[in-house]
């Protein structure tokens, strides 16, 4: 019935957080929990192996390709099930995950659906990143069908046959390894609308996120921007060259700049961190656009 597919690299630590919280929820013999580890350098082989000892549902599947839609693809070519359910290896999901995914699946007609995830600190939160940077932004209210949104591949399930029937992930989006790279569920999202599937949203299917010391960094979220605009798959581009960011560049100058300032002297909670990223957003959105325009023709 369900594969919860865990795609994981070198992160063996928060493997195990994410684990410790699942694998007791099974008690099923039609849910299977498949780790696909993507060429990892650290103990994760050894961590599932262990694990298997106490739990037989569970199953290691070594991906040596690198690439987060590389190992996604894997998950589900590796399973026999109707239901994919991706779960972040960061995440810890909530005591009653497996119970709202099966709710979900025996009583909605969705052909793929997510949920929420809530971020947490390890390491000091910086004053200037907002208090809800890390958690998803809701979507709705209740359970039902989403038209426009798109869902988080971290919290992500989807039907077996709808992977197969469109080729499964894009290989050319999606993190790999360490490099920035983001899309490979929302492009697939864009292709299952196309088709005409419904995508849905449980409010109440929850995990918690860590937030990674690298996100408390005021490059990371510079080049975060960048990247999601870069890797848009829906992104109307409309024939961006380098002199629209010139223009671009030039109009922050003298749009952007007044106002980053006015919120620098009167705003209580407003940050150096802030302003650079407010004045600099345009542009950055701008050069990823033109990026964008360049990689999809």
């Amino acid at each position: 019935m369900l594969a919860i597919a865990i795609c994981t690299y070198n992160r063996v630590k928060l493997l195990k957080k994410c684990l410790d919280a699942l694998l007791p929820q099974v008690n099923r013999d039609d849910v299977e929990v498949i780790v696909i580890d993507n060429n990892s350098k650290d103990t994760t082989k050894g961590l599932v192996e262990g694990l298997q000892k106490e739990y037989s549902f569970l199953k290691y599947v070594f991906e040596e390709k690198q690439g987060l839609s590389v190992a996604r693809n894997t998950a589900w070519q590796q399973s026999s099930a109707t239901w994919i359910a991706y779960l972040d290896d960061d995440g810890i999901p909530h005591d009653n995950y497996l119970k709202r995914l099966i709710y979900v699946i025996e009583n909605y007609d969705f052909d793929c659906f997510g949920g929420m995830y809530y971020g947490y600190y390890e390491d000091e939160k910086p004053r200037w990143i907002s208090n809800d940077f890390g958690t998803k932004k809701l979507i709705r209210d209740d359970i039902g069908v989403i038209e426009k949104n798109t869902l988080s591949g971290g919290i992500f399930n989807v039907k077996r046959d709808l992977l197969e029937l469109l080729d499964g992930f894009k290989l050319d989006y999606g993190m790999t390894g360490t490099v920035m790279r983001y899309g490979e569920e929302s492009e697939l999202q864009y292709r299952i609308r196309e088709k005409g599937f419904v995508i849905g949203f449980d409010p109440e299917l929850k995990m918690d996120h860590i937030v990674h010391s690298s996100k408390l960094a005021l490059g990371w979220h510079l080049k975060r921007i960048y990247t999601e605009y870069r890797d848009s798959a829906v992104l109307k581009t409309n024939d961006k060259n380098i002199f629209d960011l010139i223009k671009v560049f030039v109009i922050s100058i003298f749009k952007e700049l007044p106002r980053c300032f006015k919120k620098w002297f009167f705003k209580k909670d407003y940050y150096f961190q802030n302003f650079i990223i407010d004045f600099l957003r345009p542009s950055i959105i701008s050069l990823g656009t033109l990026n964008n325009s360049i990689l999809r023709k």
